[in-house]
């Protein structure tokens, strides 16, 4: 029981240091994704309410009509909110990196549409967008606006068509009523994204009033720029800057980080996380947990296992989840450090091994893959070292799946760049990190 006891207070003195070596929290740090989500539902239950009042004269199942009305014009919302973001990205410098449903990830290589499944259980939840930019000076604001303006657009277009055939029968008055009513569900998309507050993903509103200056638009472009590359090209660009405490630039550090660490500069790879574990507070949630796990690796890299525990136990329960569910190629090194000199898990270090030998050999042959394979040899050496008796396997594989890629008419391709396999398979049903 007394050993309990101070292993909670030392976790909590872990916490209170790690809360002391950030930079302090303001106004804009605090996160409303759960306050907005709650706003908006009940200001849909409110409007349904009203709804079901207005149709349920002309239909028999009203629930179910509001239900449906609900689904698709949130469903149309999202649609017309991506499309808006691709014209008008294309419109101010930009290209389509990639969409990625349900873990899959779809972008254009060769001309060629691409897909990539996903590599682990723990993506399928994945829905992005991700442009990218054709120049690290190009300017967002329009893109950011874009969404918004295509469903504005859509919208008035269909209240206008409601407006016209109200008037027709019963079918054209419910339409009527129904574009009257979807058109508040579609708007609770935009708001959304245009209230200035922060979020999970940092919505266009925030993004817009973060990202005026020219600094942090190039870091915000080399964000996308470096995302895309995760699954197209690999390699990493880089940036010149001097400090990094806005939320474009906190949001870049970790790839100037990574590009130190596959240089084998550890001592500014080490000065680079201090920064980052410094501003971690205006991070996103996934970008904060990915450099947290690096923490934990650059601490395991230096021999300082035992200071990697505390900390890794000082970090939330989301994030010491997360850092066990390896979803690319960077996550699987700092899984297997977890896993196994922190956890101990035996059975879960041969997942990982099994995952990461899958990606490799799906993926085309680069610099960042060379270096990310030499940190994953690092990382088994170190828990070889401290568990001998561990029969884990070697890093062989043999490739199992080839891209698929769908042909398309022939057409202009934008500038071309060295690009990249990532491929990710789910055939291995016996593997809980892995689509079954």
């Amino acid at each position: 029981m007394e050993e309990n006891e101070l292993n909670e207070n030392e976790q909590e003195l872990d916490e209170e240091k790690q809360k002391a070596n950030t930079i302090k929290k303001t106004f804009w740090d605090i996160n409303f994704s759960w306050l907005l989500v709650i706003l908006l539902a009940l200001i849909a239950i409110l409007i349904g309410n009203t709804n079901v009042s207005k149709v349920i004269k002309d239909i028999n199942n009203s629930v179910l009509y509001i239900l449906l009305e609900v689904l698709l014009s949130l469903l149309f919302g999202v649609i017309f909110y991506g499309l808006g973001k691709i014209v008008f990205g294309l419109l101010s410098g930009y290209n389509l990196g990639y969409v990625e449903l349900f873990g899959a990830k779809f972008y254009k290589k060769n001309g060629k549409l691409t897909v990539k499944k996903p590599s682990s259980f723990w993506a399928l939840a994945d829905f992005k967008l991700v442009m990218n930019p054709k120049n690290e000076k190009s300017n967002p604001k329009l893109m950011l606006f874009g969404g918004t303006i295509a469903v504005v657009v859509f919208q008035a277009i269909m209240v206008l068509i409601g407006f016209i055939i109200k008037n027709n029968g019963s079918f054209g008055n419910l339409f009527h009523i129904s574009t009257l009513f979807g058109s508040v569900y579609i708007m609770l998309i935009v708001l959304y994204q245009l209230i200035p507050l922060r979020t999970d993903n940092l919505n266009d509103g925030f993004l817009l009033i973060k990202c005026k200056n020219a600094e942090d638009k190039v870091a915000y472009n080399l964000s996308l720029k470096n995302k895309t590359n995760d699954v197209v090209v690999g390699e990493i660009v880089t940036g010149n800057f001097t400090e990094y405490q806005s939320y474009a630039k906190a949001n870049y550090i970790r790839f100037e980080y990574l590009n130190a660490l596959y240089n084998n500069e550890l001592e500014r790879a080490v000065e680079l996380m201090d920064k980052a574990m410094y501003i971690s507070p205006l991070m996103t949630f996934d970008n904060l947990v990915k450099v947290k796990g690096e923490k934990i690796f650059l601490l395991v890299l230096a021999g300082e296992n035992e200071e990697a525990d505390k900390t890794f136990r000082s970090y939330t329960h989301d994030e010491r989840v997360d850092l066990e569910k390896p979803k690319e190629l960077g996550d699987c090194r700092i899984a297997l450090v977890v896993s196994g000199i922190i956890e101990t898990e035996f059975e879960a270090c041969k997942k990982i091994i099994k995952l990461f030998n899958k990606i490799i050999a799906e993926t085309e042959n680069n610099k960042r893959v060379e270096k990310e394979k030499v940190l994953f040899e690092k990382a088994l050496e170190d828990i070889k070292k401290v568990h001998p008796d561990w029969n884990l396997d070697d890093l062989d594989a043999e490739p199992e799946y080839e891209e698929e890629e769908y042909e398309e008419p022939e057409v202009k391709s934008s500038p071309k760049v060295k690009e990249n396999k990532t491929d990710k398979d789910d055939d291995e049903d016996d593997d809980e990190y892995e689509e079954e």
